[in-house]
């Protein structure tokens, strides 16, 4: 006999959505939300945490800690990319040139909110 599973498709295309929204909603809901800009809170609700970081740390990729990423360097803690970005403030119209990111996540939510992201 054959267990079914009712996966929608959303779930089969991105398994980490859910943890995602529930991580994101950790420090942008609740009394004293520490990142309120709704366009940041969508930028990172739609950037995959779990593709910048290493196969073997996958499953923690939405703990709100950093992560090792290889080479002594690590990936920021969400709401910390979060804070900062909000503080940047970056508008739709503008371009931002980002020179020795070591964080591709931070460079993927920037680039959702901006007119042309470029990193060197």
């Amino acid at each position: 006999m054959s267990k079914s599973t009712n996966v929608t498709s959303s779930e089969a295309e991105d398994p980490y959505e859910e943890r995602r929204h529930q991580l994101v909603d950790s420090f942008t809901t609740g009394r004293r939300p520490e990142v309120s800009d709704e366009r940041v809170i969508a930028a990172m609700r739609n950037t995959p945490r779990h593709a910048f970081v290493p196969e073997n740390l996958r499953h923690q990729a939405y703990l709100d800690k950093p992560l090792p990423v290889g080479h002594g360097q690590t990936i920021s803690q969400p709401s910390l990319v979060a804070k900062m970005t909000e503080k940047l403030d970056p508008q739709s119209g503008e371009r931002i040139l980002e020179i020795g990111t070591v964080s591709v996540y931070q460079a993927a939510i920037l680039s959702e909110l901006v007119a042309e992201f470029f990193t060197i």
